[in-house]
């Protein structure tokens, strides 16, 4: 059995192999680390499932650069975490040829 910080510890160490997957555009790393209900919910408001998401990456269609986060608090209930926190993150969108800064 783990201890609370274990496992706070674990989360963390989880996302950030997520934000690393997702500058490497490793879409392999983030299929495994992904769950099958996943939806990323983009700063326009626009859902996509884990598939789409994925594909899109993959595809090279979005290009995600200089994560960084503050101020990150996990809570953990039973099974599962909630983080929230402050995140920015560059992201280049292929389609429209924009950089788009993003400030969460």
């Amino acid at each position: 059995m783990t201890t609370k910080d274990e496992d706070i510890a674990a989360v963390a160490a989880a996302d950030t192999c997520r934000y690393q997957a997702m500058i490497d555009g490793d879409a392999a790393h983030l299929h495994a680390l992904l769950h099958e209900k996943f939806y990323y919910t983009h700063f326009s408001g626009w859902s996509e499932g884990k598939v789409s998401y994925i594909d899109r990456i993959r595809a090279g269609k979005v290009t995600y650069r200089n994560v960084r986060t503050a101020n990150v608090v996990t809570d953990i209930y039973g099974d599962t975490a909630i983080m929230h926190g402050r995140m920015w993150m560059d992201v280049f969108v292929v389609d429209e040829q924009r950089e788009v800064p993003i400030d969460n």
